[in-house]
């Protein structure tokens, strides 16, 4: 709670419905078969994808419902659960005679979506309704949400740095736990006449890689209250 003092009641100040909606990215992953001869080989793909995060608080039961277009998974309402958790102590707010319904849709043919990393986004949304503050449009952000307001580390950084850039984002918020970004590249050594070429890791600052090779900004963050100086401006 930002003041240190008891929520409030969010019926006790004729408030009504409040509504917020955000951006978010997303990783999909798609699977094909490829017939070579008469094998049919399974591959799979993966590719970033912008999801609308909108939220509604109504009053109710104190109940946390997502209705989503594609579908969600368990791990994604458990993090929706622990994002009204963080927002409703971050704002002072006592959600116990409200409803929080969550709604994701995509433009795109997006089958499932599986995975916390959109909590932090969720959080910033449900503080955004609370408290009326419209988000900066030219911000997103991805990364876990914890009870304690620290953002966490995600994967598929690079689709989801794309479908924000490729959405008109400018700024795109990470955790700071996904600082190191691991490049792959190409080594060859020879070995008693034979010639080899293998992979090895190489270590890049995420930030500064993105920058360059992708053209949006980033900026790291920890904790919600961090995150918060971005998306509230």
């Amino acid at each position: 709670m930002k003041n240190g003092s008891s929520p409030v009641s969010l019926s006790s100040g004729g408030y009504g419905i409040r509504k917020a909606v955000l951006e978010g990215p997303a990783v999909v992953t798609t699977t094909d078969f490829v017939r070579r001869g008469p094998f049919v080989y399974e591959r799979t793909s993966q590719t970033g994808e912008m999801l609308s995060i909108s939220v509604e608080v109504v009053p109710g039961a104190g109940r946390i419902l997502v209705n989503t277009t594609p579908y969600m998974g368990i791990v994604f309402q458990d993090a929706a659960h622990t994002a009204v958790s963080v927002a409703g102590e971050r704002t002072g707010r006592d959600l116990s005679h409200h409803d929080i319904i969550f709604s994701i849709a995509s433009e795109g043919s997006v089958p499932a979506v599986e995975g916390p990393s959109a909590g932090a986004l969720m959080t910033l949304l449900v503080e955004s309704a609370l408290e009326e503050k419209p988000p900066n449009p030219s911000v997103t952000i991805t990364g876990t949400i914890s009870p304690g307001g620290k953002i966490g580390a995600i994967g598929g950084i690079i689709e989801k740095a794309t479908a924000a850039r490729d959405s008109g984002k400018t700024l795109l918020l990470l955790p700071r736990e996904n600082a190191r970004l691991a490049k792959l590249s190409e080594r060859s050594r020879t070995i008693g006449g034979l010639h080899f070429i293998e992979q090895v890791p190489e270590y890049v600052d995420t930030k500064e890689y993105i920058e360059e090779t992708l053209g949006i900004r980033v900026a790291y963050v920890e904790t919600v209250e961090e995150a918060e100086r971005y998306m509230f401006p």
